[in-house]
């Protein structure tokens, strides 16, 4: 065969596969098709929900960390001598043991450099205090919006209860840092319903570590967290699907508390989160794939304290921003034809988190907490309240 023939062969060949994959795929605006195109949104749509349903057990666990690096840090924890944690300053002193002029030097007092050599001449021994925490959290959401066509709009709304115990140690490096380690667990019950009638369940058992480390004014905090999750996705016309996921969270953070005054202090926060989605054996035969999230976020935190009755009143106000920066959505393999749904990834969010902390023995402490965080087409809130009990 000559080349010419050759050529016109290859020609040929090419057009019959193309006229092929053509009529294989879909063509969303065709009204037989429209309804395929939507519920392969939908699913996709089902796996974003999943992940926020993760991302709201973690914020959960993020406020019980913060309850305890900042009972640390207002001299929660007390020394063999009855002193709190940090400098022990002696009473007379005139200086609170977490005061910014602890160590300043006055010529004539001299009460800084006196405190300190105290402190170094009067080691604490190392301390432990166990507690315990429960937690019960409430979140909507509520995205809207279109793409290629297709309604995008969905109200999530998530439950739960968390609970757990963890262990502060005093005295790990210094006579002055402490170290937390805790176990938490929990469970999470999240209903979807999108704009176009399509329905997500998403319910499971989650279980945790978290750790803190704390330094005067500075801190640290990672948490790791499983969720195992039964999701059921059905879309009008379409079929109801019964799936399995797993997800496996890490949260890490960095935080600088400055005090302004003897009763209000400014936290510098910034930190990173990760989520892994993988579906199980089931869920992939039906042409589920897995994904992942990275975010960053920082912001600042604020509070004071004051005294109420017989009751100390610690309010805080938290202002964070956040941006998913890569994002790979868990879902259902996108028929030919039909739109991937966009992600989150480059958006950037707002979050704001306002709580009131009740402390009312040195042993018992509740709390209520309110959330709002958003973008264009998304708005959140969230509520959550608790209580957390320490045996010393």
């Amino acid at each position: 065969m000559g080349t010419v023939g050759k050529v016109s062969c290859a020609a040929i060949f090419g057009w019959l596969i193309s006229v092929t994959c053509a009529e294989a795929q879909l063509n969303c605006q065709h009204p037989n098709q429209q309804q395929q195109c939507q519920s392969a949104v939908d699913s996709q749509s089902t796996s974003q929900v999943t992940t926020t349903s993760s991302q709201v057990g973690l914020t959960s666990v993020q406020t019980n960390i913060t309850n305890v690096r900042d009972f640390i840090q207002a001299g929660g924890l007390a020394t063999a001598n009855g002193t709190r944690l940090g400098f022990a300053a002696a009473a007379g002193d005139g200086l609170d043991a977490l005061s910014p002029n602890l160590l300043s030097y006055d010529a004539k007092k001299q009460t800084g450099r006196d405190a300190l050599a105290r402190a170094v001449a009067q080691p604490a021994p190392p301390r432990v205090i166990f507690s315990v925490w429960g937690q019960g959290m409430y979140d909507r959401e509520h995205r809207t919006g279109t793409f290629a066509g297709f309604d995008l709009g969905r109200t999530t709304r998530t439950s739960g209860g968390l609970g757990g115990f963890d262990a502060i140690i005093r005295g790990v490096r210094t006579s002055s840092d402490a170290l937390v380690i805790g176990f938490f667990a929990g469970d999470t019950d999240a209903h979807s319903t999108t704009h176009t009638g399509a329905i997500s369940n998403v319910r499971g058992p989650s279980i945790g570590v978290y750790s803190a480390y704390v330094e005067g004014g500075l801190s640290a905090d990672a948490t790791f967290k499983t969720d195992l999750f039964d999701v059921d996705q059905s879309t009008p016309g379409g079929p109801t699907r019964n799936l399995g996921m797993n997800t496996y969270s890490f949260a890490m953070n960095l935080n600088n508390k400055m005090w302004l005054s003897s009763a209000w202090w400014i936290e510098e926060t910034v930190g990173t989160l990760l989520v892994r989605s993988v579906w199980d054996g089931s869920s992939r035969a039906q042409g589920f794939f897995d994904g992942r999230e990275v975010r960053v976020q920082g912001g600042l935190r604020t509070g004071t304290s004051v005294r109420w009755a017989n009751v100390e009143v610690q309010p805080t106000l938290t202002g964070l921003l956040y941006i998913p920066m890569l994002v790979h959505v868990a879902g259902l393999a996108p028929v030919i034809g039909a739109p991937i749904v966009p992600s989150d990834q480059g958006k950037v969010f707002g979050q704001s988190i306002g709580k009131l902390n009740f402390v009312w023995t040195n042993q018992l402490s509740t709390y209520v907490e309110a959330e709002v965080r958003g973008r264009t087409d998304v708005l959140a809130g969230a509520a959550r309240v608790g209580l957390r009990y320490s045996f010393n």
